[in-house]
């Protein structure tokens, strides 16, 4: 998974008696819970300050599927962090309650707290536990499959429980305990489905894999929550589209050579005359061309990757000319045109929020990245960045890293 681990509320259910409590009750009480973890430093929340599309007038990423729109640091939390697979679709719009950004998804529930960084998952699992008034630690342990008789698995002390296959491979490919907390129940059927609680998500055995439940739907269900559409804000893009460029696909020759074919003699002979530890052949690099407005990721001479990008605009700054490396990545930046000599009061200054997959190549702040606030990818548009359509921009964020080469060229 990409970029930042999100906070583990530390939260402990005290309901064993499996009384029923008022459906507002688990809400209010895992805000409660949430709120104090935060403020003590038990949770702690990581990555920048991030404000919703709605309350930025930002774009966002589109579900059609179930018509909502969701703000860009829940969207890029959701789509490097399991995505469908692990939440769900989202079935609210964001709203506000207390303070708190909120947004349901099928599997999960998302929340953005002022004052705090990053996003944050609440322990949903507990909380439908209580408004149901269960309590797993009453259900008998299960062999969930021949391997569990025999498989020691991982001993959690702070629970005193154990995860095993195949529970476990799925709860450490997707995050471990930062994403589903502690467990809090031993395996056990649920519906005949074998089955085990964590603080923010029951893991459940189905014939084709192991999927989280639909306790996001089933907990706004009991809070009486009407699904509904979002507003759908300007240039918002379908998630679908966001994901494809994670297939990597061979571009056409033709017009990566009419692009690039100077660059890539010269990256040949850089990489010869500087005696690179990779070879020619291995050598991952990107290259940017100005007059052609195109970055193409290479392995050697061979394009992996290309699409359209912006360039600087020569009445803001051009991007510079030259051979680079990344030097700096910022998964989630604000952008203030202060550090770059323009500051607060004049005609062209700007602040940017979620300006996602950032990756620096310059000390004076030339970098690439995703630009949400237009859509004219081919044409220079820039103060001396380039700028990228965000499935291109996280494309290249899970591509690249730091010391990768970047040859910016005519």
């Amino acid at each position: 998974m990409q970029g930042v681990r999100y906070p583990a509320i530390a939260t402990q259910s005290n309901d064993t008696t499996g009384s029923a409590r008022p459906i507002g009750y688990a809400r209010r009480r895992a805000l409660q819970v949430a709120g104090a973890a935060l403020a003590s430093g038990i949770a702690t929340a990581v990555g920048p300050r991030l404000v919703g599309a709605a309350a930025a007038g930002q774009p966002g990423v589109r579900f059609p599927e179930t018509g909502h729109t969701v703000a860009l640091d829940f969207a890029q939390f959701w789509l490097d962090n399991g995505g469908q697979h692990l939440f769900g679709l989202p079935i609210s719009a964001e709203y506000t309650e207390g303070g708190v950004g909120i947004q349901w998804f099928e599997r999960a529930r998302f929340e953005r707290w002022p004052g705090q960084r990053g996003v944050v998952l609440p322990p949903l699992a507990e909380e439908y536990l209580a408004a149901t008034g269960r309590s797993p630690a009453t259900y008998p342990s299960v062999a969930v499959t021949d391997l569990t008789v025999t498989d020691p698995g991982q001993y959690f002390p702070e629970s005193g429980l154990t995860v095993r296959e195949p529970f476990l491979s799925f709860f450490r490919h997707y995050g471990g305990t930062a994403i589903f907390g502690q467990p809090t129940s031993r395996e056990h059927l649920v519906g005949g489905v074998p089955a085990q609680y964590f603080q923010r998500a029951r893991l459940e055995l189905h014939q084709d894999g192991v999927y989280p439940a639909r306790l996001g739907a089933a907990l706004a269900q009991l809070h009486g929550w009407q699904p509904g559409t979002s507003l759908r804000l300007p240039s918002t893009v379908n998630w679908r589209q966001v994901l494809a460029a994670a297939k990597i696909r061979k571009p056409d020759l033709d017009t990566v050579l009419s692009a690039h074919s100077d660059a890539i003699s010269d990256m040949e002979l850089h990489s010869a005359d500087s005696h690179a530890t990779s070879t020619w052949e291995r050598l991952r690099w990107l290259a940017v061309s100005i007059n052609h407005q195109r970055a193409t990721a290479f392995v050697g001479d061979r394009p992996i990757f290309t699409d359209l990008v912006s360039t600087g605009l020569a009445s803001k700054g051009l991007t510079p000319l030259g051979r680079y490396t990344i030097n700096r990545r910022v998964y989630n930046e604000v952008m203030d045109s202060a550090t770059i000599g323009l500051p607060w009061g004049h005609p062209a200054h700007y602040r940017l929020e979620n300006v996602l997959y950032t990756q620096y190549f310059t000390n004076q702040g030339h970098a690439l990245h995703y630009a949400w606030w237009h859509d004219n990818f081919g044409a220079p548009m820039s103060f001396g960045c380039v700028n990228m359509s965000l499935s291109t921009s996280r494309f290249f964020w899970q591509w690249a890293g730091i010391g990768m080469p970047i040859l910016i060229h005519e």
